[in-house]
């Protein structure tokens, strides 16, 4: 497992270190912890041994957990050289073409019923815990004056 990854974000290196540990985690698949953000289940991907991000673990919130575990997530990292992030995503077959579907979009949208693009308020991309995700507040404010 690597330990860093260094994503291009606006032409700038940002450093992502783990959210959690295999150490921490006792390599198991499933670890459940709390911080200063609330209780939390860390959940192993199911990247390939060769993927960048092999070893490495998303916080979801305990109520996330039964969905989560009905589905293989993996990991990777999307974008042009100047703009990259890291993508958690599981792959389905609909009429026999495959689709993605994003974590950070299905867990929102189970606790909201909306679908929307959704932001990490603590900026870490590997925690997709309800309290950490919310709508952009350029999305917020065309919402409020439409009130």
């Amino acid at each position: 497992m690597r330990n860093l990854l260094f994503l291009n974000v606006n032409r700038k290196k940002k450093i992502v270190r783990p959210v959690f540990t295999a150490a921490q985690a006792k390599n198991r698949p499933f670890a459940k912890g709390e911080d200063e953000h609330g209780e939390f289940i860390a959940c192993r991907l199911n990247n390939h041994w060769d993927a960048q991000l092999y070893g490495w673990y998303i916080l979801v919130s305990p109520e996330d957990i039964p969905f989560v575990k009905r589905y293989n997530w993996c990991g990777n990292i999307c974008g042009d050289s100047d703009s990259q992030h890291i993508a958690v995503r599981r792959r389905e077959s609909i009429n026999g073409h495959q689709h993605d579907a994003l974590l950070h979009h299905e867990i929102w949208k189970r606790h909201t019923g909306m679908s929307a693009d959704v932001i990490h308020r603590i900026r870490h991309p590997l925690d997709f815990r309800m309290n950490n995700l919310s709508l952009p507040v350029t999305v917020i404010r065309k919402y409020e004056n439409h009130q």
